[in-house]
């Protein structure tokens, strides 16, 4: 049995009063709540966020953010908000968002983030879907403007962040009446996968889901040293940044720091100016940080770069030997813009590409590739810092089991995974609930291999894959990465192309985004590029098995459709470029 954990009276009222709270409240069940509680009490005056607001940053020390969320937490008893009620937030990044989240889950109540970019219809449906009662909102929200008072009648109050309404109630009083008992299993939030029309998809996350969560990740790597800096470059209304740059960050005392932006200048700027130790991200933010170096070093005279590359290759070959990174300082003015404290970069989302994974470690940088969903809070493996495998996702989380199911000739098979990180489930949707974990298994829906060493590898979507009648599958994933590392391409997406009478048998087709330098280069010359990229595709079809083989692609300067997460929308990408009778796409 859990003892009830007592906190020692000592120094000001205020502290006295904390501590009265604090040992008010049952320690005998895990939550959210107490393990904040314990981490402000701990670090106290120490800084808990920075923020930058119009060119001036703002520090918020653990003490302060817990006593506003405390403030808060009053004015929503003030508002009748109970437990298991929903409450809504749909506000960019920024100190008013932690501090809500802490107010609601405070009093067992149920935050549901939700995209602030998101339009009436898209919001309706998880607002509704969510019974939300009240909506923390941004000073331009829709659900500020009269239209919207009949559409989401259901919701009692919106509250604009910037609100007079919200900064007194910033200044409440806390009150010292301890919250409903609240355990592991009750829900925190309910994330939305999808906004789009139709039903979207709530996941329902525990306390005790992302409590194990984050304390897996603080356990696999040394990854939070107290006043470590995080920067918050992806939306908090997501379970990856939610856990990796808020939760984690702020029960083992490190800072979060809120750019004041999400464009990238912005973010480097902040970065150089508060010198976070980590930085979390997706890998289109790594490809672009990548392509940033590659042109720095293309413009290396042609006579030096044998030279040049010789040398990244010998400090790469002693770093793999000994662990000793001298590339750091060969590429010293890159790592300086990121400042001067960055020890690793952690990759998730969806999958790195291979070459640009290595060549940031060859150019003196630690990236650290991991692996999840918003089903498992949502950190499934991440590679560990001393021994990481480029290309791998790493190694289960502690207390996180993986296998695969039903593997193939060549040892792929689908990922499923069990432990305390894993959903309670998706929100009035039972059904779903019950195909998607069976006998405690979570079914990932995605394809991978684990070495000999247990690293885990993916493969792509279960549904993603491309069978042939003769039974060979095509990878979509893998096929893409092949053609990429050869061409001059920012992203490109493979489909099955639809049977044509020039065509005895399925065939590979593909949509490709070629590179804004290389486009550039060429003067945007569509039939230049496509015969460029044609010759280069046709070297790497050389080596390829026919089935692997791309037959057609076709030339577009659009980004091509994904998931917030990242992900290509494959079956949108196909209706809009499968059927062209050999045009190119701009």
């Amino acid at each position: 049995m859990i003892r009830p954990l007592l906190f020692k009276k000592s120094g000001s009222a205020e502290s006295n009063r904390v501590l009265n709270i604090m040992n008010g409240r049952s320690y005998m069940q895990k939550n959210l709540w107490n393990k904040f509680g314990e981490s402000s009490l701990k670090f106290g005056d120490r800084i808990a966020i920075q923020s930058k607001k119009n060119g001036r940053w703002e520090d918020v020390s653990f003490r302060r953010l817990r006593r506003n969320a405390e403030s808060l937490s009053a004015f929503l008893a003030e508002e009748n908000i109970k437990k298991n009620d929903t409450v809504a937030i749909s506000v960019e990044n920024r100190p008013e968002w932690i501090m809500i989240f802490f107010a609601v889950i405070s009093k067992g109540a149920i935050i549901v983030p939700i995209n602030p970019r998101f339009g009436p219809e898209e919001a309706q449906n998880i607002l509704s879907g969510a019974g939300c009662k009240i909506a923390f909102v941004g000073s331009d929200s829709f659900l500020l403007k009269k239209e919207s008072l009949g559409k989401f009648s259901f919701i009692k109050k919106v509250i604009s962040v910037e609100s007079d309404i919200f900064r007194l109630a910033l200044e409440k009083e806390p009150i010292s009446i301890p919250p409903s008992v609240i355990d592991e299993e009750h829900t925190a939030c309910i994330l939305y996968t999808s906004g789009t029309t139709g039903q979207p998809k709530g996941i329902m996350l525990s306390h005790g889901n992302l409590l194990a969560n984050s304390n897996a990740l603080s356990r696999r790597v040394d990854l939070v040293k107290q006043e470590d800096g995080f920067t918050a470059a992806l939306p908090l209304y997501d379970a990856y940044p939610l856990t990796c740059t808020m939760l984690l960050p702020l029960f083992y005392g490190g800072r979060v720091i809120f750019p004041g932006s999400m464009c990238p200048e912005e973010i480097m700027a902040a970065m150089q100016e508060k010198n976070p130790a980590n930085f979390i991200g997706v890998p289109q933010v790594f490809r672009m940080f990548h392509a940033q170096i590659a042109e720095k070093v293309n413009s290396i005279a042609f006579i030096f770069k044998p030279f040049f590359w010789a040398i990244v290759e010998l400090l790469y070959g002693i770093r793999k030997m000994t662990g000793i990174n001298l590339s750091r300082h060969l590429f010293r003015k890159a790592h300086q813009k990121l400042g001067r404290s960055m020890r690793f970069f952690i990759s998730g989302g969806v999958k790195l590409d291979e070459k640009v994974g290595r060549d940031l470690v060859k150019f003196g940088f630690t990236i650290l590739e991991g692996y999840g969903l918003t089903e498992t809070s949502p950190v499934l493996t991440l590679n560990p810092f001393k021994k990481p495998k480029i290309g791998s996702v790493g190694l289960p989380l502690p207390d996180v089991e993986v296998k695969l199911l039903n593997k193939n000739r060549e040892g792929v098979g689908e990922i499923i995974a069990r432990g305390p990180n894993i959903m309670k489930g998706y929100c009035l949707g039972a059904e779903l609930t019950r195909s998607g974990i069976k006998d405690g298994w979570f079914h990932t829906g995605d394809l991978g291999f684990i070495d000999k060493d247990g690293y885990l590898y993916l493969k792509g979507r279960s549904k993603d894959v491309i069978v042939f009648d003769s039974g060979l599958n095509v990878y979509p994933g893998e096929i893409e990465a092949e053609y990429s590392r050869e061409a001059p391409v920012r992203e490109m997406c493979v489909f099955e192309g639809c049977p044509e009478r020039n065509m005895e048998s399925q065939f590979l087709k593909a949509a490709v985004v070629p590179d804004p330098g290389f486009s550039k280069e060429h003067n945007g010359d569509v039939e230049t590029i496509r015969k460029v990229l044609g010759e280069k595709f046709e070297k790497v079809s050389r080596r390829l098995s026919g089935y692997k083989r791309i037959n057609d692609f076709f030339v577009t300067f659009s980004d091509l459709p994904r998931t917030r997460t990242g992900k290509i929308k494959r079956y949108e990408v196909k209706k809009m470029y499968d059927g062209q009778s050999g045009h190119d796409i701009i």
